[in-house]
C-alpha cells in the first residue's frame, strides 16, 4: 500500500481531485480552442466537446491525405511530444492536469502546426 499512500499524497498536494478535474476541463478546453483556431482546416476533433462526456483526451482526425497521422506522430515524438496514433488517421492527445500546463498546450499546437506546414510544402 506504500505506492497508493504516496500517490494519494501527490493528489492532496495538487489540491485534490476536484482541483485536478477543474484544471483538466480548462486545459482540454484550451487545447480544443487552440486546435480549432489554428488547425481547423487540417483536423476534425472527434471527441465530444462537452466536458462531462470526455476526460482530458482529444482525438483528432487528420483531414489531409498529405498529413499521414503515423508520420505526424513520429515527427512529434522527435520533438519530445507524445501522442497516441490510431489507424488510419487519428491522433489522440491528452494534457494531463497533474503535470501539463497551458504553456505545454501552446507548445504542442505550435509544434503540430509547424509539422503540418513542413509536410505540406
Amino acid at each position: 500500500l506504500v505506492p497508493v499512500a504516496a500517490s494519494m499524497q501527490v493528489f492532496r498536494e495538487a489540491g485534490g481531485m476536484h482541483a485536478l478535474r477543474s484544471k483538466s476541463i480548462a486545459l482540454t478546453a484550451f487545447l480544443e480552442r487552440m486546435l480549432l483556431q489554428k488547425l481547423h482546416e487540417d483536423i476534425e476533433i472527434i471527441t465530444p466537446s462537452q466536458p462531462e462526456k470526455r476526460g482530458c483526451q482529444l482525438s483528432m482526425r487528420l483531414r489531409n491525405k498529405h498529413l499521414p497521422a503515423k508520420t505526424v506522430q513520429e515527427s512529434l515524438r522527435a520533438e519530445g511530444i507524445q501522442v497516441d496514433f490510431r489507424e488510419p488517421d487519428v491522433l489522440r492527445v491528452a494534457p494531463i492536469p497533474l503535470y501539463n500546463s497551458f504553456t505545454d498546450v501552446e507548445m504542442f499546437v505550435t509544434a503540430l502546426d509547424r509539422i503540418f506546414r513542413k509536410m505540406l510544402r
